[in-house]
């Protein structure tokens, strides 16, 4: 903590903004100083970074680091305790352009709802809450379903999609939405290797370039797939590429003793990593 105590007085909520406007030559994403303290206890110790949009963000730590806290405040769905966080330099609440992924876990996959419903709510933000959906905002539905290969699925109830068919549905919402920042947590977790292949490869290549920021516990995946690396546990142990943020002592002052290193002519390798079991922190 630096020798400093994080503020833990709650911020006030700030009433929520229709239809932001982007700020000319702002970043997409600008996160300063942001704590937020559980119960008094912190969950993110004054972080801070910032995204040029386009950019390529994967977010690692152990259990309770504060990965899925970050994305949630970056995404309006949670008040912080102190700092600020601007989507193309306004505050979060209000932004058409922020789709916000969430852990499977954190989704009710029994609601009688298909893979169209689901998708075609990435369009109720582009006018009024209370219009129907028009001819141009059911083509692009369909566009979206096809770009993510779900076609053939629209009619499917949720609650029978596979781990990675149900990624790849969230990923078809924000391709509707028309969404410029791209938040995920944890969208690997659960899904075999060519899953995570084919959801990786979609990732990189989402239409309209949008600046994407994932949570991961995987650190070869991370180093292998994403150009910039937010190594967290509560505060920022590394920010930048992975070369830079992989080294011994950041991955043991982020991991600890449950990470066992050996270093190589390629550089460092993680041959034991026991942080990545089920969070007993729900996800913070």
């Amino acid at each position: 903590m630096n020798g400093a105590q994080p503020v833990c007085a709650r911020a006030p909520r700030r009433g929520r903004v229709e239809h932001l406007r982007h700020v000319p030559g702002a970043p997409a994403l600008e996160v300063r100083e942001l704590t937020v303290c559980y119960r008094g206890v912190p969950a993110l110790d004054a972080v801070s970074l910032s995204l040029a949009p386009g950019e390529r963000l994967a977010v690692l730590g152990p259990n309770g680091a504060g990965k899925s806290t970050l994305l949630k405040v970056i995404a309006g769905v949670l008040v912080p305790t102190a700092g600020e966080v601007r989507v193309y330099g306004q505050g979060p609440e209000g932004h058409t352009c922020i789709a916000y992924l969430p852990q499977r876990s954190g989704v009710d996959w029994t609601y009688p709802l298909t893979v169209a419903d689901v998708v075609a709510m990435g369009r109720l933000g582009r006018g009024s809450w209370l219009r129907r959906l028009g001819a141009a905002d059911r083509a692009r539905v369909r566009d979206a379903l096809d770009q993510v290969g779900l076609a053939d699925l629209a009619r499917r109830p949720i609650g029978e999609l596979s781990g990675g068919q149900a990624q790849r549905m969230f990923i078809a919402r924000a391709l509707a939405q028309e969404a410029e920042l791209v938040l995920m947590d944890e969208p690997l977790a659960g899904l075999d290797v060519p899953a995570q292949r084919d959801l990786l490869a979609l990732i990189k290549g989402l239409p309209g370039n949008p600046t994407v920021v994932v949570a991961l516990h995987e650190l070869v995946i991370a180093r292998d797939h994403f150009p910039r690396i937010l190594l967290l546990r509560q505060k920022v142990v590394g920010l930048g590429s992975p070369a830079d943020v992989f080294t011994p002592d950041r991955l043991r002052e982020a991991y600890g003793e449950s990470v066992e290193l050996v270093e190589t002519p390629q550089g460092t390798v993680v041959v034991t990593d026991s942080c990545c079991g089920p969070d007993p922190e729900g996800g913070r």
